[in-house]
Formats: structure tokens, C-alpha cells, sequence
């Protein structure tokens, strides 16, 4: 009877931990699920803040191209409407380079292009030794 006895008491043992090994399975998933969830509504809760605020740029932008301002201004630029008694000045486009026609720049940069061809070594020669300084 003990040997029977004993095997029960091993077989209710095991089942015990197998429940418990099953119940331990399943709360990590529930916590895992519950982690997912969480990022998931973080990164909810972020997008819904970036909306917010373009949301309010829109309405800042919306309010602007309502205003009496923007339509005045829209007016002048595009349809050349002036206010009585106004004077419109149209000044030119800026070029790209500014400094392309100034021939002292010029010249600089023809040294500094001369000087980038010769080899290192003539480079330190000529900035010691040289006549002329870059």
C-alpha cells in the first residue's frame, strides 16, 4: 500500500505542476499582451498629439488667409490693386551668385583652383618659400 500510496502522491504532485506551469504560461502572455497594448496606445496617444497640433498650424494658417491682412496683401501682389494715394516699386529678382561678376573674388579663387593642382609637396614649398601669399 505505501508504493501505491507514494505513486498518487507523485502523480497529484506533477498535475499540481502542470496546472501551475500552465497558470505561469498563461499570465506571461496575458502581461505580454497587455505590454502590447500599452505601446500601441502610446504611439496612439503621440500620433493624436502630432494631429492636434497640425490640426492647430491649419487653424492658424486658415485664420491667417481669412484675415483682411492676407487679402490685402494677395490683392497688391496679384492683382495689382493699390489702396488710393499707394505707389508700387517692383524690384528685381536677386540672382543666384551675387559675387560672380566681382573680379578680385575672382582671381582668388583661379589661385586657390592653381595652388589645389600642385602636389602636396609644392604646396607647403610655396606657402613657406613662396613670393606670393593665397
Amino acid at each position: 500500500m505505501p508504493k501505491k500510496n507514494n505513486l498518487q502522491i507523485q502523480t497529484i504532485i506533477i498535475i499540481g505542476f502542470v496546472i501551475i506551469g500552465y497558470m505561469l504560461f498563461n499570465l506571461a502572455i496575458s502581461v505580454y499582451n497587455d505590454y502590447q497594448v500599452n505601446l500601441r496606445l502610446e504611439r496612439y496617444l503621440e500620433e493624436n498629439e502630432k494631429i492636434a497640433a497640425d490640426n492647430l498650424n491649419k487653424q492658424e494658417e486658415y485664420a491667417y488667409f481669412n484675415s483682411a491682412l492676407f487679402k490685402d496683401k494677395y490683392a497688391k501682389e496679384n492683382l495689382n490693386k493699390l489702396q488710393p494715394g499707394e505707389k508700387m516699386i517692383v524690384l528685381p529678382e536677386a540672382s543666384e551668385n551675387l559675387f560672380s561678376e566681382n573680379p578680385i573674388i575672382e582671381e582668388k579663387e583661379a589661385k586657390i583652383e592653381r595652388v589645389m593642382l600642385l602636389s602636396n609637396r609644392e604646396q607647403w614649398k610655396k606657402y613657406f618659400f613662396g613670393e606670393e601669399r593665397i
